[in-house]
């Protein structure tokens, strides 16, 4: 099963896909290089990240959606997912907004049949 995580650590994202299916990732027009069979984007600037996930044998069954995690002193993090398939894609987009209404405070699952992600916080910002 081919997995991908979508974490937000110290207001920054971060992106991981598993060994399997997956075939590429691209953040913000850069081709992600494979390194051990794994590709793994850290955002080294806050700002908008746009990323595609490409993958073999899977398919796309359940509709994209957004997703908000609730953060610190009002900063929210927001997961925009779309899919398309031949081949399976994931496109993505990830922002921090302010105050989002129904944004949640547990990590928020989605999927795709044979495909299993995960959009979490790792650790929040501290206030001053």
């Amino acid at each position: 099963m081919a997995s991908i995580g979508i974490t937000v650590e110290n207001g920054l994202f971060n992106i991981a896909l598993d060994q399997y299916e997956w075939t590429g990732l691209t953040v913000n027009g850069n081709v992600i290089p494979e390194e051990n069979n794994q590709w793994k984007y850290a955002q080294s600037s806050k700002g908008l990240v746009q990323f595609t996930a490409t993958a073999n044998l899977l398919t796309a069954v359940n509709p994209g959606g957004m997703y908000a995690l609730k953060g610190e002193n009002g900063k929210d993090y927001v997961c925009v997912l779309y899919y398309t398939n031949d081949p399976f894609t994931i496109n993505g987009v990830l922002f921090t907004g302010e105050n989002i209404a129904g944004a949640q405070t547990k990590p928020i699952g989605f999927n795709q049949g044979m495909m299993a992600g995960e959009f979490s916080v790792v650790e929040t910002l501290v206030a001053s």
